[in-house]
């Protein structure tokens, strides 16, 4: 507030009567002028929100009787259906159209442009403060008094245009710094309108007695989910939640229920028709790579062929629900309209398992933690999952798609505190080459277990299976024995250690094969 002094004060009223001062100025700037204001459009929030991986439905209320509702072009005009409940008939269909925005702010963009308008307000306001400092300043420096008091004016005059130089300073300032404040934002809202926000839909309807609902669809949504797991390693439990990161641009924000869909309602949907399968001579043709490899049409393409389905895309605690579609999780939040990403609760997680510890000693010398559950009480998702172990982040893994009543192993990382030393041995006879055609092999592991207290550690290893029935292979040591074995050489022991405790393990055999070949391994 500018406070003036006495002579100050009968100079001002001396310039306001000769007309050289806007004596008003201080009832307009108090308010400044007001913004200009756009058009208010009549756009419901969602009822509720369906969220699928190709889009998004929502479901707008409509009153009885007329009505209007303006949407963003960012829905699919056809895509918009008008759903009364039965016997509760419009007059007619609703009339949809496209038009320019024509000043229209979508509801999501509505803070910013307030922001805008309010910024503008108060650079309207420094401006006319400042015009009217100047204007003020310009007649006291050419203010010539007369009379008797006209030295007591000047000095008056004199110590007023100073405090009002140095005030017009301060405005100025401040309004230059608004100025390019108010730019900043105004690009920002223009940007926004111009993505996706230059046109309107206009739906003007008919609701019946009673109301109903309006649906429209939108591909202006990105949405993903993940799990957030924590493995206790006392009784090998896994607890967690299932979290959706949802980012959308509509320009309408969604405050409200939101329906998780793992699968898009189908378009058009024809039964499979199985085709017959027929095999014939393959013709060879220079320009045709199959013919070199002759390799038969039947290999190249699956063995059942059927018709394409064509699918196409449309439209308190979470809530689950799994059937024929997939799963579909009924749950709450806001999802600002304008692209700012938000992250949505879709229930937690609790399997109830056991903690491996699994030494693989060909990949890493360190033991795996892993969280075995037999049977999922419910499906889980495939997708990321974030890992801690009991309570201490970890890293990051990919779940399978396993459905209710599978079971599920996830990898929670590595401990260095269980190793394994894996060194290669031949056995007795103290050199592999046994002559021509006969080949000794194996290797020998030191267990390790570095825990403070008791621990069953399982270990993973193999030995060569015979591919050609000239190959033999003939094991000579195992000690100890493993706790199982398959027809493809793969050994898993289940050995107790105590803290501290060392254990080795010893596999030694022998191959056996024509002389005049040479062996050749490889992974299946």
């Amino acid at each position: 507030m500018r406070v003036f002094s006495v002579a100050g004060v009968g100079i001002l009223l001396i310039l306001g009567v000769l007309g050289v001062w806007d004596l008003s100025f201080g009832v307009r700037s108090a308010f400044g002028e007001e913004p200009a204001r756009s058009e208010d459009g009549v756009s419901p929030p969602p009822e509720r929100v369906h969220l699928y991986p190709s889009g998004a439905g929502v479901e707008i209320p409509v009153p009885a009787g007329a009505f209007l509702v303006r949407l963003p072009a960012t829905f699919d005009v056809s895509r918009i259906r008008l759903q009364l409940p039965e016997g509760n008939s419009p007059s007619s269909p609703p009339d949809i159209v496209l038009l320019p925005r024509a000043g229209w702010i979508p509801p999501a963009l509505k803070t910013l442009s307030e922001k805008v308008g309010e910024l503008r307000a108060e650079v309207a306001v420094l401006d006319a403060e400042a015009a009217s400092l100047r204007q003020l300043t310009g007649a006291l420096e050419s203010l010539k008094p007369e009379g008797e008091k006209a030295l007591d004016l000047l000095v008056a005059a004199a110590e007023l245009r100073r405090e009002q130089e140095l005030r017009l300073a301060e405005v100025t300032e401040t309004l230059q710094r608004k100025r390019h404040e108010a730019e900043l934002w105004n690009r920002q809202l223009q940007e926004r309108l111009q993505e996706g926000y230059s046109m309107v839909i206009e739906v003007r309807g008919d609701g019946g007695r009673g109301g109903g609902l309006l649906t429209a669809w939108t591909d202006q949504v990105h949405w993903t989910y993940r799990y957030v797991l924590n493995l206790e390693t006392k009784s090998g439990n896994v607890t967690g939640r299932l979290v959706a990161s949802v980012m959308q641009r509509t320009g309408i924000d969604w405050d409200g229920p939101l329906v998780v869909h793992t699968a898009d309602p189908p378009r058009l949907v024809r039964p499979p028709r199985l085709r017959p399968l027929v095999v014939d001579i393959a013709q060879p043709r220079q320009d045709d790579f199959r013919a070199k490899g002759a390799v038969p049409d039947a290999a190249l393409a699956p063995y059942m062929a059927v018709e394409e389905i064509a699918l196409g895309s449309t439209p308190a605690p979470p809530v689950r629900e799994e059937g024929l579609r997939g799963v579909d999780i009924l749950t709450t939040g806001r999802v600002p309209g304008e692209g700012t990403s938000t992250e949505i609760p879709l229930g937690d997680l609790a399997l109830q398992g056991s903690m491996a510890i699994v030494l693989v000693p060909r990949f890493s010398q360190e033991a795996w933690l892993l969280a075995e559950v037999e049977t999922l009480p419910e499906a889980v998702l495939p997708g990321e999952a974030e890992l801690s172990v009991d309570g201490v982040a970890g890293g990051k893994t990919t779940l399978p798609t396993r459905s209710k009543g599978q079971d599920l192993t996830v990898a929670f990382g590595t401990t260095p505190l269980v190793r394994v030393e894996r060194e290669k041995s031949v056995g007795v006879e103290g050199k592999s080459w046994l002559g021509k055609g006969r080949l000794a092999d194996g290797y020998e592991l030191t267990v390790t277990n570095g825990l403070p207290s008791e621990t069953v550690v399982r270990i993973l290893e193999r030995i060569p299976v015979s591919a050609n029935e000239s190959v033999k292979v003939e094991i000579k040591t195992m000690d100890p024995q493993p706790a199982s074995s398959d027809r493809e050489g793969l050994l898993s022991w289940e050995i107790p250690l105590k803290s501290g405790e060392i254990r080795k393990i010893a596999v030694h055999y022998t191959l056996t094969y024509p002389g005049d070949k040479d062996l050749v391994f490889r992974d299946k």
